[in-house]
């Protein structure tokens, strides 16, 4: 009798638990004193505060709503390192209003706004309509803590590449002609973008502009004609929203105005966001977009060529890789959360075409635990073709001068399937390390893609990826290996991670590389203090289901084979075909490897040691090597300059998963990827990038959040 009381009264407890739950996060109280919303750095240590203080904490539902009790704006601000005057009269006279485009990830939406945020600027913040209602008020909790930042009046369920992408950012716009803030420039941006630049250097750099837009663009390219030429459709269900292709032709652009291409991220002037807003040409185009693919992408620079504008706003600014700001996605780990391994990442609009052809012809599509796929296998040559690959050379010199790539990625197919669409050429030899922990879904995607190119393939020896580890090398040198042996007579091996976008052409890389007369691209310096412990003490990979990491011991380890002198530089490089050898065969080289076996990160002391040692192929045992603080000052100058670095010794690059290494300024956005690549265009002229916005690289752990 005893215990059936026991279990009414648990019983009771839990029903009563889960009442209180649910009344909390249903706010049937208006006073709730308990933890709230925006997650940030100083929750934990506060927390714990809470509980060594014997006061009572409540651990949130949702990973939206976690903060602490009475926490106010005040608090938030300042925990949070918030800017709360301006830092210059300068920036204080030269206001900026920023869109900022969201539909998830609160955490990495919330520390692009801590990162931009300026007391004198102004921020529009629209939320996709189909946002889940916690982040919704997440997001609104947290401006209604900033005077100059509010959501915008109007919402859309945006639909990627879609018209509702470019309407959210008008909707911005509107509201932000309304504010009373004198912004002079508005720059749009997606919720994953992170500030390189500082305010004021971002203002130095629009200030030059004296009053014109950076609408950078060019005429439409071959591949995206298409884009404008037929009608296309949003389509929005629940699960899979996305733009659909008709073959029906479409009416000519109005007003004769001439279609160009551009970035669909851009920074205009206040008076050329009045022109958008209100000009009969404008809002004629606008209506004309409405069913073409991706119109955020031709929308803005084509309105910037119309003539008998303003002088101000008439011309196309191309705009040099330099003295930018650039923007850097954030945790770009949790963006495969629910990743749709689409055979072979078609487009949505062709993925559903091929759909509606299965069933004319008879045969069967089916969905598969949400991922819509084709029982008969698609044809890679509609896939090449609709997805717009380069399948011929561009140049003679590029023939002349094949590259090989070693790609090593995990996840995000549809990231993987963008960077490959952007690198690839005929020419060139591409090697695809598939982390052998990632899912069978993933490996047969990649695998399906890979088989449509005869100048790509799987490595033959896959590695359980741990980051910080030996198994990361090994990885590239799998890659290495395989590509050794391969009849492209490729002049320069290339490696990349899943998270990296080129900024030049390959015709723009082989004219670098070319300049390095077979020397390798391996930038590092001697051994910073805080590095020294990484090759000093034995590591050891810790491998297991639920997570993997590298712990430190500590156990010294011995001296460095042959007695080298370790060097750290960078993990992604650019490696001669005669130094590939070298490291393969040579016995140094086989022998600083194995020692760097129990090392953390060897990949970033492993290449630039091994082109130190006097005599290797393409070393570089004479460069000269700066001190640990001036070679970063040279890295930060490095950032604005117009060109690729002058040598690849005096800037060591630390900065993980860019191109290859190659000390490229910039990189794409998810919206320049759009455009098929940075690769259908072969001149500084007609470059399509984006350069006020950066895709973030991989391995963000590192960063640190002013």
């Amino acid at each position: 009798m005893g215990s059936w009381n026991y279990r009414r009264l648990f019983s009771l407890s839990v029903f009563v638990a889960l009442m209180f739950v649910f009344i909390y996060n249903s706010k049937l109280w208006e006073n709730n004193h308990l933890p709230r919303v925006i997650p940030n750095a100083s929750v934990l240590a506060e927390v714990c505060f809470q509980i060594v203080s014997e006061e009572n904490f409540y651990p949130a539902y949702s990973p939206w709503t976690t903060t602490l009790e009475n926490f106010t704006c005040s608090q938030y601000r300042v925990q949070n390192h918030y800017i709360t005057e301006t830092l210059s009269e300068e920036e204080a006279g030269f206001p900026l209003a920023f869109i900022m485009t969201v539909h998830k990830d609160f955490d990495t939406f919330e520390r692009l706004f801590r990162a931009i945020y300026m007391p004198q600027n102004v921020y529009c913040v629209h939320v996709d309509k189909k946002a889940s209602e916690t982040f919704k008020d997440a997001v609104q909790q947290l401006l209604s803590c900033f005077p100059n930042a509010f959501l915008a009046s109007k919402t859309e369920a945006v639909v990627y590449a879609g018209f509702s992408r470019l309407q959210a950012d008008l909707n911005c716009m509107e509201d932000l002609v309304a504010s009373k803030v004198p912004w002079k420039f508005v720059l749009n941006t997606c919720g994953q973008d992170f500030p390189l630049k500082t305010n004021r250097e971002i203002v130095q750099y629009l200030k030059g502009f004296i009053g014109k837009n950076l609408t950078p663009g060019v005429l439409p390219p071959a591949h995206a004609i298409g884009r404008t030429k037929y009608i296309h459709q949003e389509q929005l269900n629940a699960k899979n929203p996305y733009v659909r292709f008709t073959p029906k032709l479409k009416t000519p652009a109005p007003h004769n105005m001439t279609i160009y291409f551009g970035t669909a991220y851009v920074a205009l002037t206040r008076e050329f966001a009045n022109f958008v807003l209100k000009d009969q040409r404008s809002l004629n185009l606008l209506s004309w977009s409405k069913d073409t693919y991706s119109p955020d992408e031709h929308f803005w620079v084509t309105l910037n060529r119309i003539p008998g504008m303003p002088l101000s706003l008439r011309y196309l600014f191309v705009v040099s890789v330099t003295t930018v700001i650039v923007f850097i996605v954030l945790y770009v780990l949790s963006f495969g959360g629910h990743q749709s391994y689409q055979k072979l990442n078609v487009s949505d609009s062709v993925m559903l075409s091929q759909v509606c052809t299965s069933f004319i012809n008879g045969k069967t599509p089916f969905p598969w635990r949400n991922k819509l796929m084709i029982h008969e296998k698609p044809s890679c040559t509609d896939y090449v073709t609709q997805s717009h690959y380069i399948t011929a050379p561009l140049s003679q010199e590029e023939v002349e001068f094949p590259l090989a790539y070693v790609m090593v990625i995990h996840h995000n197919f549809d990231t993987f399937a963008r960077l490959f669409r952007a690198i690839f050429m005929p020419q060139n030899i591409y090697c695809i390390h598939v982390d052998e922990k990632a899912t069978p879904e993933f490996k047969g995607a990649v695998e399906q893609l890979v088989s449509c190119f005869p100048n790509a393939f799987m490595a033959s020896k896959m590695e359980p990826v741990v980051y910080g580890g030996i198994s990361r090398l090994q990885a590239d040198l799998n890659c290495i290996k395989d590509l050794s042996t391969s009849e492209v007579p490729w002049k320069y091996a290339i490696n990349t991670c899943g998270q990296d976008f080129p900024l030049k052409t390959n015709k723009e890389i082989v004219q670098y590389l070319k300049g390095l007369k077979g020397q390798n691209l391996t930038p590092g310096v001697l051994p910073p203090a805080h590095a020294i412990g990484r090759t000093k003490y034995v590591h050891r990979e810790h491998l297991s289901k639920e997570l993997s990491y590298v712990i430190r011991t500590t156990a010294l380890k011995p001296p460095p084979p042959h007695n080298l002198t370790i060097y750290f530089g960078s993990a992604y490089v650019a490696l001669s075909r005669e130094f590939a050898n070298f490291v393969l065969h040579d016995p140094r080289a086989v022998d600083l490897l194995h020692w760097s076996k129990d090392t953390f990160s060897p990949d970033e002391h492993f290449w630039v040691t091994l082109n130190r040692i006097p005599g290797a192929e393409g070393d570089s045992s004479s460069a000269e090597q700066l001190p640990m603080e001036e070679a970063r000052e040279a890295h930060a100058s490095g950032l604005s300059t117009p060109i690729l670095h002058e040598t690849r010794f005096r800037v060591p690059e630390f900065h993980p998963c860019r191109l290859g290494s190659l000390p490229l300024p910039l990189t794409l956005t998810y919206g320049d990827l759009a455009l098929s690549g940075t690769q259908a265009s072969e001149t500084e002229s007609t470059r399509t990038e984006s350069p006020l916005f950066q895709l973030q690289p991989c391995h963000l752990p590192s960063v640190t959040f002013a």
